[in-house]
């Protein structure tokens, strides 16, 4: 079963390793984590800062701007495909003239 930590836990025991200069196997072990764990939750501090562990449910600010951006875009490309259909028929009506 998966176990739960909550964001100050990964943020100390991230620190433990980045600001006391512990070793990452060391505080795996003294806080009966995964290895993988621990330098999962490094590297997304290291990347993230504090907004990496944002919790089961909540977005990154950085997730939410992406979201932002792909819906845009596909607003931007339905805007291109319906002004390239336009263009074809006023093409076709002028040809006619």
């Amino acid at each position: 079963m998966a176990r739960n930590f909550s964001k100050d836990f990964k943020i100390n025991a991230v620190n433990l390793v980045l600001e006391n200069g512990l070793k990452v196997s060391a505080v795996a072990n003294q806080l009966d984590l995964k290895l993988q764990v621990l330098y999962r939750w490094i590297y997304d501090y290291q990347e993230l800062g504090k907004d990496a562990f944002v919790g089961k449910g909540h977005i990154s600010p950085q997730d939410i701007e992406v979201r932002k951006l792909k819906k845009r875009i596909e607003e931007l490309e339905t805007e291109n495909e319906i002004l390239k259909k336009a263009q074809a028929y006023f093409t076709q009506l002028n040809a006619k003239d």
